[in-house]
């Protein structure tokens, strides 16, 4: 979910190897689980792509004994094996790793779209969590919020676990100081999507333009105001039409 910032991490199925999961879940076909033998290190290997707001942080976690974990569990060790680029690099290689039978125990994804989905229930990438949670007496609902749970699980299977994500995203933003002057009243957190547009398109009019559709990379914050100051300009006057490639100025500016 680009609009969305999730991550998720499932034990990854490594072909005929023990493997484990989704940014994070466990890998299908062996026991991540089982203990190591007294005094003998047991590595637990994570797929990650290489980049500093997905795995830099959390090698900075790795590298500090968060809630005593290192302390607690000193024959655990979790290795992080990155990939230089995004999902267009990290993705291919991944499937490939898993088609080979060598992929390690656990494995990122940022669910956009509930495409993380296919890697459990068509790919046999990861595996279902709920087994291993069950068996370990870890509740789910009591440490996931609801939403998490949903969009992570398909037919009762819980292919991931989100560990962070941005509910701030996508953003209706609206001039309360406008709409109090049309007397269109406040929205209301149960209105339904239609609702909301009918809303909407009531505060359109020959000054007022009702809504706006904004990527929140792009758009948003850092792309309009960058781009105008090199002047271009992105629809006309009305608001109807998009004035983008109207002069050189887009080429200047990239």
């Amino acid at each position: 979910m680009a609009a969305m910032g999730v991550s998720t991490l499932s034990v990854a199925l490594a072909a005929c190897a023990p493997a484990a999961a989704p940014a994070a879940a466990p890998a299908a076909g062996g026991d991540t689980a089982a203990a190591a033998p007294s005094g003998e290190k047991k590595s637990v290997h994570a797929h990650m792509v290489e980049k500093q707001d997905v795995s830099g942080w959390i090698q900075m976690g790795l590298d500090q004994d968060i809630d005593g974990f290192k302390a607690s569990n000193p024959d655990i060790e979790v290795v992080l094996e990155t990939i230089p680029g995004w999902t267009a690099e990290y993705v291919p290689k991944i499937l490939s790793l898993a088609a080979a039978g060598t992929l390690g125990d656990l494995v990122w994804f940022p669910p956009r779209h509930k495409s993380h989905i296919a890697w459990g229930s068509s790919y046999n990438v990861v595996t279902d969590l709920n087994p291993l949670a069950a068996a370990s007496g870890y509740d789910m609902k009591a440490n996931f919020f609801q939403g998490a749970i949903d969009v992570n699980s398909s037919e009762g299977k819980q292919y991931w676990m989100s560990f962070i994500s941005e509910p701030a995203v996508p953003v209706i933003a609206y001039n309360k100081t406008k709409v109090e002057e049309l007397g269109m009243g406040i929205p209301s957190d149960d209105w339904t999507f239609a609702e909301l547009a009918d809303w909407a398109q009531k505060g359109t009019n020959a000054d007022t333009f009702g809504y706006y559709c904004a990527d929140r990379g792009y758009l948003a914050f850092s792309g309009a105001p960058y781009l105008r100051q090199w002047g271009v300009e992105q629809v006309d006057a009305e608001g109807k039409k998009s004035t983008v490639l109207d002069s050189d100025a887009l080429e200047k500016a990239l």
